[in-house]
């Protein structure tokens, strides 16, 4: 028992203990192959369990499997710590909600882990820790669309790439429009914007996202919390479209559940839902078949718990007495101030049950292009006479593009448009019989925009009786433009189509066309901008107009264009 040991049986040293077999075949002194020491010579794994650890973050619970590592140089105490179970538990949060943030854990009755501690020494396996966010980092949206798409597998959608990268870090508006977007990236787009309360104006318009997308669209509403202005236009959505929209609108005494809380906790709320919208355009979609098919409307219900101020829905086949949701929700509607049912197939009894059924004290904008049906002539006028001599009413912007108005149309609503700023009769079928009435239009102290384009049977000589009420309306006072495009004007131009300069002023007096010196001034001041592209009016008169144009606002900046079948005169500026 005395003799040395020989080298070979010399017991295995400390870090091999765990690799020595008394019993193997080679003897009871023989030791296996011993792997290469790991990559941290100070730790070794364990063969015991991990510990599982319910991690509490907001309203999230994650939980986490801890492997028990040893540091053999510390006397084998367990060297996974507190702060490695925060980053875990930050990494899990960044990951469910788009935050990257530093956490500080504690005990469910409110006691601070030190973040040194080791695992074992102050947590038991299964145990539940609280946590709190001390500072929170959200990346650039480029960025984060940027890694939705590596995470997803995909790369990044070019153009969608481009638009953030001139966005700014955070936008606030973000315009899409005819981007052909991907429904995969439409959701990777939505889901870099999540935690964030940045977005507040979002143009889908013609990015044909369909149903599926609208879908998509819904279940990312929580991370636009501030959206106020939503286009979704020229998609190709159907009720489909309409019934999942609705369903994110909470019902009347339904807590839309906003949480309000610190700045690093926006966009962890529960709301997922439309009630913040303000602006809303689904114009040209089929969301309903035409009237005759006699299928269900379902734009109501997407509208009944909304606020909203402007409403666009050009194309989609609405129609009043067809969709009485609709017109309820207008008669109780006290903020909407600008409504577009353009291209949409209105009958007689539809204006007057949608007229009716307005509050004429909110609307300041309505748009019925192409929306009304050809019908005796002067009812459509009567109607809305009826509707601006309404005590209170708001209305200061109609336009009745291409809805076959006659001169009667024009006559009685003549008499009621004191109010009016802009007014939009282009296309319909006014003659040169309706000069008194326009003449009535243009003496009105508002009126600051008068489009007649596109009527073709008013001649060179009412336009011409147009032009020179419009310089000296008011003794000048009120500048206003005027388009008189394709209006039948033809050349030669009678004499005082534009009123000539002062004598005395720098232009050549055989280029003006001759008329009274004394409305002067009333060039300066009358109009502001004036149309007349698709006129047969020749080369040399339009120079005429632009000389005279130009000579008489030498004090502003002007803009001349008439090239071809343009001829548009213009102050840049106010005058």
């Amino acid at each position: 028992s005395d003799e040395p040991m020989d080298a070979d049986d010399s017991p295995p040293p400390p870090m091999a203990m765990a690799d020595y077999h008394p019993f193997s075949d080679s003897g009871p002194r023989s030791r296996r192959h011993v792997d290469p020491a790991p990559s941290h010579p100070a730790l070794l794994r364990t063969d015991s369990g991990p510990l599982r650890i319910r991690v509490k973050v907001e309203k999230f619970v994650y939980l986490i499997s801890c492997p028990r590592v040893l540091a053999i140089a510390h006397g084998g105490e367990d060297a996974t710590s507190i702060a490695w179970l925060a980053e875990q538990a930050a990494s899990r949060y960044q990951s469910s909600t788009g935050l990257k943030g530093t956490i500080q854990l504690c005990t469910v009755d409110g006691a601070l882990l030190d973040p040194k501690d080791a695992l074992t020494n102050v947590l038991s396996d299964n145990e539940t820790v609280h946590s709190q966010i001390s500072s929170i980092y959200v990346e650039p949206v480029s960025v984060r669309y940027a890694e939705a798409c590596a995470s997803g597998n995909v790369d990044c959608y070019k153009p969608v790439a481009k638009v953030l990268s001139t966005s700014g870090d955070y936008p606030s508006h973000l315009c899409l429009t005819d981007l052909c977007l991907p429904t995969n990236h439409l959701k990777f787009l939505l889901q870099s914007f999540r935690g964030t309360d940045c977005l507040s104006h979002l143009d889908l318009s013609g990015c044909g996202i369909g149903d599926t997308g609208v879908g998509v669209f819904c279940q990312h509403l929580a991370s636009m919390p501030s959206l106020q202005h939503l286009n979704l236009a020229l998609n190709s959505l159907t009720n489909v479209s309409l019934s999942d929209m609705a369903k994110c609108i909470p019902k009347d005494g339904q807590d839309p559940g906003v949480r309000r809380g610190p700045s690093h906790q926006r966009g962890t709320s529960d709301a997922s839902h439309l009630s913040s919208l303000k602006c809303l355009h689904l114009g040209f979609n089929m969301f309903s078949s035409p009237p005759a098919s006699g299928s269900k409307p379902s734009i109501g219900p997407v509208l009944a718990q909304l606020d909203l101020a402007t409403l666009s829905l050009p194309g989609c086949f609405v129609t009043p007495l067809l969709q009485p949701s609709l017109t309820d929700w207008f008669g109780r509607e006290q903020v909407l101030s600008k409504l577009d049912l353009s291209y949409n197939s209105l009958a007689l009894p539809d204006l007057e049950c949608l007229l009716s059924s307005l509050v004429h004290e909110c609307l300041e904008e309505l748009s019925l292009n192409a929306a009304i049906a050809p019908s005796v002539p002067g009812c459509v006028g009567r109607v809305f006479a009826m509707y601006l001599s309404k005590p209170g009413c708001a209305l200061l912007r109609l336009s009745l593009s291409s809805c076959s108005l006659s001169n009667d149309d024009v006559q009685l609503m003549s008499t009621n448009c004191d109010r009016l700023k802009e007014f939009d009769l282009s296309a319909n079928l006014i003659s040169w019989q309706a000069k008194k009435s326009l003449e009535r239009l243009l003496e009105s102290h508002c009126l600051r925009r008068l489009s007649l384009a596109g009527n073709t049977m008013l001649g060179t000589a009412v336009c011409a009786a147009l032009v020179s009420l419009a310089l000296r309306r008011h003794n000048g006072t009120l500048p206003m433009s005027l388009d008189l495009s394709v209006c039948g004007i033809a050349s030669p131009l009678p004499p005082g189509f534009l009123a000539p300069l002062a004598p005395g002023e720098d232009c050549s007096d055989d280029v003006l066309l001759p008329t009274r010196s004394s409305v002067a001034v009333h060039i300066v001041t009358g109009l502001k901008a004036l149309k007349l592209c698709g006129n047969a009016i020749t080369a040399q008169d339009k120079g005429t107009l632009a000389v005279a144009w130009r000579c008489g606002r030498q004090s502003h900046a002007v803009k001349c264009a008439i090239q071809g079948d343009l001829c548009y005169l213009s102050t840049i500026g106010n005058l």
